[in-house]
């Protein structure tokens, strides 16, 4: 990347989260971080609003990057670690960083799922969101939206995680892409930089049809409608996880490990959804559930979700025709089937634990809330 590129081009935005233990894990996570990558971080560690935060400080003892107090406003900038305020929520728009003062009833704060959501939807594939030590289950719905929206995530073995609760959480729903010790993490950072860089730049690697063969032969996943710079990307990001240097040698992995054309499969799908995902398409289909509702009598009502992932969807649709049944007294009998090719996404749907990924009760509220609205 020449310097000019450099200058031209907005910094990775990485997003790191944690509460308690984390501090000992941020401070081995930047250590040994590279100042001259171009690559800004936005610590979001879980505080008390009563206390007065050294984080800053203690941070900057840490690591050879200029470590900052987020404001509003501001511009991420490369080879800088922005410390969101105890007491405050952030967000990024635009490439620009906004802050809104925490609710005092809405715990934990700063909220790291409202930061890694806004992240994904203005970095897209370029997000990286981190999750660190900590207690109860913030940052997952984040990490969600940013593998959803195709970037990179990552959290600490819950093994080496003073606390594990958060890791675990992000563990089970099914939404990481890498799971490391902190110390690993920054090398790891470095090359997807590198990796973004190239791709700003234009330099995709070309898609070898016979990997994509391979993945049609072997895993009946036909990708070839795909756009090459999807798949580029995904496959890159192969070749960084498994150290492999070159297409070739990558290639000469997939046809001889079926675990990591496996793999290769799963990144490419990114089987990944969520609760009322769509909030319009659910506010459309509303009226659709009701009429169905109304108007069939003895015969059994079937629905078919295609590419279901997690279950999310199917569970929200089933939801919905639950209230519309009890809002309409109907004793109609409905059969929801749901069917996806990613096998692992299947067998997390089909165990239908979902409170910590969603609370049952919050997905049940906002179908009411929707069919019973004016």
């Amino acid at each position: 990347m020449t310097a000019a590129t450099s200058a031209s081009v907005s910094p990775l935005v990485v997003g790191i989260g944690a509460s308690a233990g984390g501090l000992e894990a941020i401070s081995k996570l930047i250590r040994p971080l590279d100042p001259a990558l171009p690559v800004a971080y936005v610590v979001l560690q879980h505080v008390s609003p009563t206390h007065k935060s050294m984080l800053v400080d203690i941070l900057s003892r840490e690591t050879q990057l200029r470590v900052t107090r987020l404001e509003s406003l501001q511009r991420p900038e490369a080879g800088v670690i922005y410390v969101v305020p105890a007491n405050t929520n952030a967000t990024i728009k635009e490439g620009v960083f906004y802050t809104t003062p925490a609710l005092p009833h809405v715990v934990p704060k700063p909220s790291i799922n409202d930061f890694f959501v806004s992240l994904a939807t203005d970095a897209h594939e370029a997000s990286v969101g981190i999750v660190l030590s900590g207690t109860g289950s913030d940052g997952t719905a984040g990490l969600r939206a940013i593998l959803a929206a195709g970037g990179v995530t990552m959290v600490q073995t819950p093994e080496s995680a003073k606390y594990d609760g958060m890791p675990q959480s992000a563990i089970d729903a099914g939404v990481i892409d890498y799971i490391l010790n902190v110390e690993e993490m920054a090398s790891r950072l470095a090359k997807l930089a590198r990796l973004e860089c190239a791709s700003l730049e234009g330099n995709q690697i070309e898609v070898p049809r016979r990997l994509l063969e391979l993945l049609k032969e072997r895993r009946q996943l036909d990708f070839s409608g795909y756009k090459q710079g999807t798949l580029s990307r995904r496959i890159r990001r192969r070749l960084i996880a498994t150290n492999v240097t070159d297409m070739n040698q990558y290639l000469a992995l997939a046809e001889s490990e079926p675990a990591e054309l496996e793999q290769l499969g799963r990144d490419i799908l990114i089987s990944v959804t969520a609760f009322f995902r769509d909030i319009s398409a659910f506010e459309a289909l509303e009226k659709a559930v009701r009429h169905m509702v109304e108007q069939v009598d003895n015969t059994p009502l079937r629905i078919w979700v295609a590419g279901c992932a997690t279950g999310e969807e199917a569970y929200s649709i089933a939801l919905m025709i639950a209230e519309a049944k009890r809002i309409l007294s109907s004793q109609v009998v409905v059969q929801i089937f749901a069917t996806d090719i990613d096998e692992d996404a299947l067998e997390i749907a089909r165990r239908g634990r979902l409170s910590r990924r969603s609370p049952r009760g919050a997905a049940q509220a906002y179908a009411r809330a929707l069919l019973c609205k004016e």
